[in-house]
């Protein structure tokens, strides 16, 4: 029996239980700090439980703190209709159902079909046999903002729902963990979005075999949960980011047919905008430096004896070199 359902969220994720006194009849919501709009979010799916006779007319949630719900519905009900509603404005969204020993045994995205198809699929995996938890989780913005310093806060309860035993050490001990691609079998590393590679490589998830970036985020959620969609989205559902989009600078020939769009337009108005910039920071970046080096986040460079600039590749730094023994920096170098 379904026993919890998580979505990630800006504080946390909104995570619904199966009432231990009546898993068959009851569940809780439990929600921490929400935006005003997750407030509104769930308020709409509170209308719709309430219609359902589900929750009392005086069931809310608080702007401040954590806030109990009670849901006079099983899980298997509830959690559909949650995730549908709290998601229901994103594109790219998946919904994996695991059973007691970790093995997932049942997924539904939005990716053909619409909503409605959607959430037949999120019901029908949420009934499933021996479903035990479940999460759902966005693709996120498929394009290029610089991933951000800062405190290394690895730890997070779904995530770990969602790791092998050695992925979660990993992210613990290291603040990454590393994944193999659903469809191509590539290796991929996840980083902490605060980890030290993470911002010097500008972005959170590394390909270990092209040695190129893959470019996807989601700042809408904690660093560990944006670890864990992009670990799900590409041990799932990989063709959502392996694209032009999410892999610009990869080898062409190795990717997947976009779903969501093009390179220039993905489906989502952000990375249309960070793309477009990207590309014209990219083009004057290569002019100011004479054509020695590329594209953004494709080769690094140290500065070595005051102006004297060498190139550092990613493979040095992820081989294993201290980041200070680099003395790494992104700034351009002076006019000549």
């Amino acid at each position: 029996m379904l026993r919890t359902w998580s979505i990630p969220a800006s504080w946390g994720d909104f995570r619904l239980i199966a009432d231990p006194e009546a898993p068959d009849a009851r569940s809780v919501l439990t929600v921490s700090d929400p935006t005003a709009n997750e407030r509104v979010q769930l308020g709409e799916f509170l209308a719709v439980a309430r219609k359902r006779r589900w929750a009392t007319e005086i069931a809310g949630v608080a702007e401040t703190g954590q806030s109990t719900i009670t849901i006079r519905a099983p899980l298997a009900k509830c959690g559909p209709l949650l995730a549908g509603e709290v998601t229901k404005d994103d594109r790219g969204v998946l919904t994996l159902v695991a059973s007691g020993t970790g093995a997932v045994v049942a997924q539904a995205d939005n990716e053909r079909g619409g909503p409605i198809a959607a959430a037949a699929a999120t019901e029908e995996a949420a009934a499933n046999p021996v479903a035990d938890h479940a999460v759902t989780t966005r693709r996120g913005t498929v394009c290029c903002p610089q991933a951000q310093d800062g405190p290394l806060r690895l730890a997070s309860q779904v995530l770990r729902a969602w790791c092998t035993p050695a992925q979660w050490a990993s992210w613990v001990a290291r603040g990454f963990l590393d994944c193999i691609g659903g469809m191509s079998g590539t290796r991929y590393r996840i980083f902490h979005r605060h980890h030290p590679q993470a911002v010097v490589l500008g972005m959170p998830t590394y390909d270990l075999d092209a040695k190129e970036v893959i470019y996807r985020w989601d700042y809408r959620v904690p660093p560990a949960e944006e670890a864990l969609g992009a670990k799900l989205l590409l041990e799932f559902r990989e063709h959502w980011l392996r694209n032009r989009s999410g892999a610009h600078m990869h080898d062409r020939a190795g990717l997947y047919v976009n779903p969501f769009g093009s390179q220039t337009h993905d489906g989502r108005w952000d990375a249309t905008l960070f793309t477009m910039v990207d590309m014209g920071v990219n083009e004057a970046h290569s002019l100011l430096t004479r054509g020695r080096v590329g594209m953004l986040g494709r080769t690094l460079m140290r500065v070595a004896g005051g102006e004297s600039w060498q190139e550092a590749t990613l493979q040095e730094v992820l081989a294993g070199q201290k980041l200070d023994d680099f003395g790494l920096s992104l700034a351009l170098p002076p006019l000549a």
